[in-house]
This record gives structure tokens, sequence and C-alpha cells, in this order.
């Protein structure tokens, strides 16, 4: 769970970053708004990262096992 949580917050902040910086540039402010954009991409990343790594963590056994 750990890790998916890890992940969730990582990716979100590197994207909501990525995205910050297509749309706006590095303008006055930026960084404010760059933390609004983690939060909302943190508050959809990490839940379904708890979802989604678990399912496929599943799966990826079943075709390892196989």
């Amino acid at each position: 769970m750990a890790i998916a949580v890890c992940m969730g917050l990582c990716m979100g902040l590197v994207m909501s970053l990525v995205m910050t910086l297509a749309n706006i540039g590095l303008v006055r402010g930026f960084f404010i708004k760059w933390m609004n954009a983690f939060a909302v991409g943190a508050s959809i990343g990490i839940p379904l990262a708890m979802v989604v790594v678990p399912f496929v963590t599943k799966q990826l056994q079943k075709i390892a096992v196989d």
C-alpha cells in the first residue's frame, strides 16, 4: 500500500510540474499554481494508484507463475 501512495505522489508531482510548465510557463506565482495542480492530481492519483497497483500486481503474479 505504501508503494501505491508513493507512486501516486511521485507521478502527481512530476505530471503537475510538466503540465503547469507547459500551460503557463515560469510566471510569477508559479510555485503556488504548481502546488494547486499537484493537490488536484494527488487527490486523484493516490486513490487511483491504491486501487490499480494491487490489481496489476495480482495480474502480473498470475502471468509470472504460468
